[in-house]
């Protein structure tokens, strides 16, 4: 099978089953090290959002009027902020991821071929004794993975143009191999109909010089 192909199919299979290879690899590398990137850059604020819940629950505690004062910190909190309080009132339902894709974030199918860590995090909040509700930390990780897809990107693009290069080399350095060979195939079919008079250009690297020179050798020592 393989010595069926033509030489440039030889020489093309390899190189573009080594980059496909390579360009894979560096996607699993990048699934692999998304996770505990996430997790590691995320790491400090979950330990903010347990020292806001420390502090919250001090307060609480000390304070004369608690409710009054949980209800004026919850005021305060940014609802953009990735520490929020979820009252006691919304149950055990699970915490509401925010949306992984922004309007000019990665796509759905680059997102879910990555494995994203839970990071969400609560700490609860009581008063007198009885929760309240929670102090939860849900991460907003639209950037990090808009700049995961960007890295994925500049190596997808790195690969491909690698690819294009090093095909068009390869394409030339064939051709520029193939036309003495094809030459050579041309004269020895001359040499054996009887037709000496053309002569077989000698051109190529110096193997392929070498093995044109030989039936010129030939003629030679024929005619004398």
């Amino acid at each position: 099978m393989w010595q069926r192909l033509s030489f440039r199919t030889q020489l093309f299979l390899p190189l573009g089953v080594m980059f496909i290879t390579a360009l894979i690899m560096g996607g699993v590398l990048l699934r692999v090290f998304t996770t505990g990137q996430l997790a590691e850059e995320n790491e400090p604020a979950q330990r903010s959002t347990r020292a806001v819940a420390e502090a919250l629950n001090n307060a609480l505690r000390s304070s004369g009027n608690p409710r009054r004062t949980l209800q004026d910190f919850v005021r305060m909190l940014d609802a953009s902020s990735d520490i929020q309080f979820r009252s006691a009132e919304a149950g055990s339902l699970p915490l509401a991821p925010r949306p992984l894709q922004g309007p000019h974030g990665p796509p759905k199918w680059f997102v879910d071929l990555l494995t994203i860590p839970d990071l969400h995090i609560a700490f609860p909040v009581t008063i007198d004794g009885q929760r309240v509700g929670d102090i939860v930390f849900t991460p907003d990780l639209s950037a990090a993975l808009f700049e995961t897809w960007v890295g994925f990107l500049a190596l997808a693009s790195f690969v491909v143009a690698l690819i294009g290069l090093t095909a068009i080399v390869a394409y030339v350095l064939a051709g520029s191999a193939l036309r003495p060979l094809r030459d050579l195939g041309e004269g020895l079919t001359r040499l054996r109909r009887g037709d000496y008079a053309p002569p077989i250009p000698v051109t190529g690297p110096p193997e392929i010089r070498q093995s044109c020179e030989e039936p010129m050798r030939w003629r030679r020592r024929s005619h004398s």
